[in-house]
């Protein structure tokens, strides 16, 4: 079902974060090299050292895309002879990205009914995930982020394996812990290959790992695995950039970038106030406005802690979450630039939902809570998941406007003729019907129960109240400003899709924008 979801939307224009990505891919591919010098105009994203152009994304996501574009590139050899195509694209994207994705739904599920959750309860803990988080935005692109996520998962559900069953009396028993704890720790570094924030994730896992006291030997290759991906890193950056502890952060070519890249690590340095509590609850990049259904999470919180058996594992998840709200809010580019809620937290999500199963999510208010997540969300799959951090408002001034006008994620009801918002009726029909059926089969024995308190009830009312008045009345100044970036968004737009009805839109909010009119594209 989530393989589905993620394949049936696919974003027709691709902007500087994915482009530099795909950059890598086609030029390592088709021209054995690992700079980007045949494609560095069409992308700030990029690094410049010894006469060269490279992108300045983690290098992770690439190394999974070269292998699919490499055979797309053999089974057809004539299209050799042209820049990667649209369909290319979008086959990468779906097995580098949307794969990891679905698959992570079963692992959390997995994990959810190994702490001894109800079936029910981790289904809707997945899917509040993945239908209302930001995850599923971003395994719709070519997203490190979300890529850095499952991967982070995986290890940790591989590690708390381990915990749980450290027999090693034969042969077989031997190779299996040393495999997967050789696997864990491979995981781990590439989810840090994939985010360099996940490094953070990674030496955290590193700590968890250790703090089991396992044998040796594990140890010893869950290291090897860790340090495999750290070597592939290291000889990345000697090569492009003359030494194994620079990255491409150090040698940004976008000035404005290469400024902030140098406070701090990376950028990052000491927590900001107003950056945290925008991530927090601002309509454009606040995590429990855009996807509120999280609040649950924090209830779970307060239920796991009391519970002795899995303090370990409270403790990691606790440090994660906390550990990237902090980095998040003292990052020089705490909003993301363009993009639609708080994307540098992505990679935690996974951690953050998990929470939910010892809360009471079968309640009308996790419903309403849900409810809102997901229609904000799907609004922004099925539109535009790049919102310029000036837009204070993307559902109402940005993503809703460029709907009627015709801009939209390509997708599977396209595919068979439906045209507009009607395209996403066999999506939804699907969804929907898939996902009763999976109610049913499922059990229903619970195994604790945490009621709601009056205090959380009327907290999730005056919020979920907040956010829908906040939606009708927030608006970002001045308002040219926003004709402008809708303009921007359409032309870009007509260039992918030739479509007439876009550029007369365009040329309309240019003028709202007092912009002159865009060179005509279309004859």
């Amino acid at each position: 079902m989530l393989f589905f979801t993620g394949a049936f939307f696919h974003q027709p224009v691709e902007y500087d974060n994915t482009n530099s990505r795909y950059m890598i891919i086609e030029s390592v591919v088709d021209y054995g090299s690992l700079n980007i010098d045949k494609f560095h105009e069409g992308t700030i994203d990029k690094s410049f050292k010894n006469g060269h152009y490279y992108s300045n994304k983690a290098i992770g996501v690439p190394l999974l895309g070269i292998p699919v574009y490499w055979f797309l590139q053999h089974i057809n050899p004539s299209s050799k002879e042209q820049p990667i195509t649209n369909s290319e694209r979008y086959i990468i994207r779906i097995l580098t990205t949307t794969l990891p994705f679905s698959f992570l739904g079963v692992v959390l599920f997995r994990m959810a009914c190994s702490w001894r959750a109800t079936q029910r309860s981790a289904l809707w803990m997945i899917f509040a995930y993945s239908f209302g988080s930001i995850a599923l935005i971003h395994a719709t692109i070519l997203s490190g982020h979300q890529v850095a996520a499952c991967f982070a998962f995986f290890s940790f559900a591989i590690i708390f394996g381990l915990s749980q069953f450290q027999e090693m009396d034969n042969e077989s028993h031997l190779f299996q812990q040393l495999f997967k704890s050789f696997i864990s720790g491979f995981f781990a570094g590439l989810s840090a290959l994939a985010d360099y924030t996940a490094i953070f994730i990674a030496l955290s896992l590193t700590i968890y790992f250790f703090s089991l006291r396992l044998q040796s030997r594990q140890i010893l290759f869950f290291l090897l695995g860790g340090g495999f991906c750290a070597a592939i890193l290291a000889s990345y950056n000697y090569y492009c950039f003359g030494s194994i502890w620079t990255t491409s952060y150090s040698h940004l070519v976008f000035e404005k970038f290469r400024e902030g890249s140098a406070r701090g690590f990376l950028g990052v340095s000491f927590p900001d106030f107003r950056a945290l509590r925008s991530i927090l609850i601002s309509p454009s990049r606040g995590l429990f406005f855009i996807m509120p259904v999280f609040l649950f999470s924090i209830i779970g919180c307060f239920s796991l802690w009391n519970k002795k058996e899995f303090k370990r594992e409270t403790c990691f998840i606790l440090t994660v979450i906390v550990g990237y709200f902090l980095i998040n809010a003292g990052f020089y580019g705490w909003h993301g630039g363009w993009t639609y809620g708080p994307r540098y937290l992505v990679p935690m999500l996974p951690f953050l939902a998990f929470l939910m199963i010892f809360a009471r999510v079968e309640s009308f208010w996790f419903y309403l809570l849900f409810g809102l997540s997901v229609f904000q969300v799907s609004l922004s799959v099925i539109g535009i998941p790049h919102a310029p951090q000036e837009i204070r408002n993307p559902i109402i001034e940005l993503i809703l406007p460029c709907l009627e006008y015709g801009y939209m994620a390509v997708n599977g009801g396209q595919w068979i003729g439906l045209q507009g918002v009607w395209s996403t009726i066999p999506f939804f029909v699907l969804i929907v019907g898939v996902g009763v059926l999976m109610f049913r089969r499922t059990a229903v024995t619970q195994h604790f129960k945490v009621n709601i308190s009056p205090a959380w009830k009327i907290l999730i009312g005056f919020w979920a109240a907040l956010i829908i008045l906040s939606l009708v009345a927030v608006r970002s100044e001045p308002q040219k400003l926003v004709h402008f970036y809708r303009a921007h968004i359409l032309y870009h737009a007509v260039k992918a899709t030739h479509s007439k009805r876009l550029y007369q839109n365009a040329n309309y909010e240019a003028e709202m924008g007092g912009l002159k009119q865009f060179p005509r594209i279309i004859e």
